[in-house]
C-alpha cells in the first residue's frame, strides 16, 4: 500500500516533537522547575517546533515524497539538511550560540524522524508485480 506524503509527515511528528519535549521535561525537572511552568514550557516548545516543521518539512515531503531516489531521502544528506535548516531558522529568531545549537539539535532529530518515514521503492512502484 502506498503511503501519502501527508500521512508520512504526520507519522514523523511523534518523534520530531516528542523527543525534544521529553528533553525539556527532564531538563526542567532536573533544575527544579515547578510542574505548571514546566508543562507550559513543553507545550510552547512543542507548538513552535510543530509549526516550524510544518513550514520546512511538509513542503519537502509534498515535493519529493514520490521520488524515492531524491538525495533528501539519503541519511547523510537528510541529517545535514535538517541540522542546517534548524540552526538557520533559530538564528533568524535568536542569534545566540546556545539557541543556534538547540535549533541544530531540533533539526537533527527532525531529520531522523523524517528519514524514518522516507518513501520506499516498493511503495512507489506503479507497475503490477
Amino acid at each position: 500500500m502506498k503511503k501519502r506524503p501527508e500521512r508520512a509527515w504526520t507519522a514523523s511528528l511523534p518523534l520530531a516533537a516528542g523527543l525534544p519535549a521529553a528533553f525539556w521535561m527532564v531538563g526542567g525537572a532536573w533544575i527544579g522547575k515547578p510542574m505548571t511552568a514546566l508543562a507550559s514550557l513543553v507545550l510552547m516548545q512543542a507548538g513552535v517546533h510543530i509549526i516550524a516543521y510544518a513550514l520546512t518539512g511538509l513542503p519537502i515531503f509534498l515535493l519529493t515524497y514520490r521520488n524515492y531516489d531524491s538525495p533528501i531521502w539519503m541519511l547523510p544528506f537528510a541529517l545535514v539538511a535538517g541540522t542546517l535548516l534548524g540552526a538557520c531558522a533559530v538564528a533568524l529568531i535568536a542569534p545566540l550560540p546556545v539557541y543556534i545549537f538547540l535549533g541544530a539539535a531540533y533539526g537533527f532529530i527532525t531529520a531522523i524522524a523524517a528519514w524514518l518515514q522516507r518513501p520506499r521503492h516498493h511503495e512507489n512502484t506503479h507497475h503490477l508485480p
